[in-house]
């Protein structure tokens, strides 16, 4: 290895490749570890493929670990080296890393190959390579500028995710598809280069590129999905006349957003006033984010896909007709300038009343949020937690009539409720600490929340009544104090009323003179909240969970936390030669941010033992702790092979004997070709289906011929409910020549 000294200073905390960048270390002065090249063969650890005859490149040895820059060379062993990465992030543990060199004959990239590795800056994709690894790349915070080959016909899964210095992308001709997550939270994209040719981006492909402007889609895309460009900083979209109907907007919360047309007159979408809707303007597919004023949607309209308005936050009237049913929970969320929701009166689910939208059952779906005061409906019965979702509402009156209000409302800084005394809102207030008063009360409440507190008025009694807050006590009286106030009585107080403050309700302090009755009363605040993690929602395969804190004491919810989901789950090996031994491949379980998950604690597997049999066998991943769900990876044991033994020439054919192999076998296939490649055209099988038997003779062919000849065995198994054959490797190639 040839070593050179690399210092670098900078205000970023060290990464290391085993998990997601750390965050940036501000006001701290960083020091990176010195590193070296990794440029020779000695320098990498891998095996030969032997069905390819080229080399994987599985990882760095121990000592080239720290290395700041790594050359693969082309070859290794003479072999060309075309896979780096079989097994996930075999760049982890190299903090240093900021230039990489791939050989000029990669194929393949495996999955979290380099990610994390936010140091990494340089790193040129051949034009040989034809996969990259579902998040290859994710957390390589460094990278500036990436060209992915056209032989890469899908950009995989979170492949770019997180690269938050990436400005430019360029796809060349031939990609023609780029995954889920692809180029998520890429926020310094400027430009990416779209080849013809591409058809389909996937979900969240470019979710939170705030810098992406603009983006030009080839006229060959067809599918778009849900959230493609959500959180982004597009302008205007231009979209494809062959452009599908989307099932979710792919632009919600994109509130720079005026402008979507479509090319021609659109095979399956349509623009109306800048608004995307289907073909047959019987679903609104997505109102631009940066819609201003009054939206009155078509009559023709009978449903939203998901997220159609979301984050349309400077429309202030929306009109909805008749035919539009089946309402998700929060169909306007985020349009916080709304003063007023107006429903067809023929529509039969839904009505408007006061500006609110609300169904005829009593549910409120969403109020004017830019409204100051709402007034909830005398007659709604529940509210949807995400009903109420804006800065804008400061005061929010609940009638009698609510019986249940979904969500914690505490999160809205700034809102006071407006209560009945003895209703269900006013207990609700209470149970979660959301300031309120009481309907008719003048003005807001000394102390919010507490509507009856006097804690904070002036003493109002004789010879101190007009004393200012900040004023020593005039005759100061207590049980400590005695003295004779005006009216003659020497105070002696006693207790007579106690409770201790609790995180959910404050105490007081109640004590009154035995002589003339007069009572003080000492408030004291509620205690903080003790918060303890609870699992809210566990995570899945492909699915984040959430972990809530909530009090142990009165179950206020606290901060919430992502559980990021289960990403992958590989087996070691997919296929065994039957050894008469138990086997079972060894698993990784890795999440969406890379982490390794804990057999025996995040999963199990089912069977716990291995299999001894030869066959297609089923291993079962069992999630639990913060993880649900199950995962199903098959993996096969094969026959174990035999070999060829003495071969008698005859007259235009052959006397064969074999090895008998009669554990785990049906029988044997014989092939005979002219070929020693064993082509199609001139290769023949001989079966034999007795597993004890162990001679063959083969006639009828070319006297005086060379031919090539080789077995192997099989065993006829059970599959999804249908038979199939498993093979054990061909035995090694014999060649003889016939008689004539």
């Amino acid at each position: 290895m040839r070593w050179k000294k690399v210092l670098c200073v900078g205000l970023a905390a060290i990464v290391a490749c085993a998990g997601l960048p750390q965050y940036v270390a501000y006001g701290q002065e960083i020091v990176r570890e010195a590193g070296g090249v990794a440029s020779q063969e000695e320098d990498f650890l891998g095996y030969v493929d032997k069905d390819t005859d080229t080399y994987v490149v599985l990882r760095l040895k121990e000592e080239a670990l720290t290395s700041t820059e790594v050359h693969i060379p082309d070859t290794i062993g003479g072999k060309k080296v075309t896979v780096v990465g079989e097994g996930e992030g075999v760049f982890r543990d190299c903090p240093n890393l900021t230039k990489v060199t791939l050989p000029q004959y990669l194929e393949t990239i495996g999955d979290v190959a380099f990610r994390g590795c936010a140091w990494l800056e340089e790193i040129a994709l051949p034009d040989s390579l034809k996969e990259i690894g579902e998040g290859a790349f994710a957390g390589c915070t460094g990278i500036q500028e990436i060209t992915v080959p056209g032989k890469v016909q899908k950009v995989a899964d979170s492949a770019f995710s997180g690269c938050t210095k990436l400005k430019k992308a360029t796809l060349q001709e031939g990609v023609a598809s780029i995954g889920k997550f692809a180029f998520d939270r890429c926020e310094s994209l400027e430009g990416i280069s779209l080849p013809e040719g591409l058809e389909t981006i996937e979900d969240c492909a470019f979710q939170e590129c705030g810098a992406l402007k603009s983006i030009e889609l080839p006229d060959s895309v067809k599918t778009i999905g849900g959230s493609a460009f959500a959180y982004g900083g597009l302008e205007k979209i231009d979209l494809p006349q062959d452009v599908g109907e989307m099932e979710g907007s792919p632009f919600p919360y994109c509130s720079y957003l005026s402008e979507i047309t479509i090319r021609g007159k659109g095979a399956y979408c349509t623009v109306e006033d800048g608004v995307l809707y289907n073909k047959g303007m019987t679903k609104l597919i997505c109102c631009p984010g940066k819609r201003q004023g009054e939206l009155a949607i078509p009559d023709s309209v009978e449903g939203l896909a998901s997220d159609a308005f979301y984050g349309c936050g400077e429309l202030t009237k929306i009109c909805i007709p008749a035919k539009l049913t089946n309402l998700r929970a929060d169909p306007f969320n985020g349009c916080i300038s709304v003063l007023e929701y107006v429903v067809d009166k023929d529509n039969p689910d839904y009505k408007s009343k006061d500006g609110c939208l609300l169904n005829k059952a009593g549910t409120l779906i969403s109020v004017p949020n830019g409204r100051e005061r709402v007034v909830v409906p005398d007659e709604v019965r529940t509210i949807f937690f995400l009903a109420v979702n804006s800065p804008n509402i400061k005061y929010l009156e609940v009638p009698k009539t609510v019986e249940k209000i979904e969500g914690d409302y505490s999160v809205f800084e700034g809102l006071t409720m407006i209560v009945e005394r003895g209703s269900y809102a006013e207990e609700y207030a209470k149970e979660y600490h959301v300031p309120y008063k009481y309907k008719g009360e003048e003005g807001p409440d000394p102390e919010p929340g507490k509507p009856d507190s006097t804690a904070d008025e002036p003493d109002r009694t004789p010879g101190n009544a007009d004393k200012t807050p900040d004023e020593p006590d005039k005759n100061p009286i207590g049980p400590d104090k005695p003295g004779v106030n005006p009216d003659g009585c020497s105070h002696q107080y006693q207790e007579t009323a106690f409770r201790n403050a609790t995180c959910a309700v404050g105490g007081y302090k109640t004590s009154v003179c035995k002589f003339c009755g007069d009572m003080k009363t000492v408030n004291m605040p509620a205690l903080p909240h003790e918060y303890k993690p609870t699992i809210m929602k566990k995570a899945s395969f492909r699915k984040d969970g959430i972990i809530r804190e909530v009090c142990s004491i009165c179950k206020h919810e606290g901060k919430k936390t992502i559980i990021p989901a289960v990403w992958s789950v590989k087996l070691s090996k997919t296929q065994f030669i039957w050894n008469g031994q138990s086997l079972k491949p060894s698993v990784a379980v890795t999440s969406k941010d890379g982490k390794a998950l804990n057999a025996g604690m995040d999963y199990t597997l089912e069977p716990s033992s291995g299999k001894s049999t030869v066959g297609v066998h089923t291993l079962k991943v069992k999630f639990q702790g913060a993880y649900a769900g199950t995962q199903q990876k098959k993996f096969k044991i094969t026959p174990k092979a035999t070999s060829l033994g003495k071969i008698t020439k005859k007259s235009k054919g052959f006397a064969l004997t074999w090895k008998k192999q009669d554990k785990e076998a049906t029988g044997y296939q014989i092939q005979y070709s002219t070929s020693k490649n064993f082509t199609k055209k001139a290769t023949k099988s001989v079966w034999v289906k007795n597993k004890k038997t162990t001679k063959k003779t083969i006639g009828k062919l070319k006297g005086n011929k060379q031919y090539y000849l080789r077995i192997r065995t099989y065993k006829k198994v059970k599959v999804n409910g249908g038979a199939q054959n498993l093979y054990s490797k061909w035995s090694k190639t014999v060649k003889a020549k016939t008689k004539k």
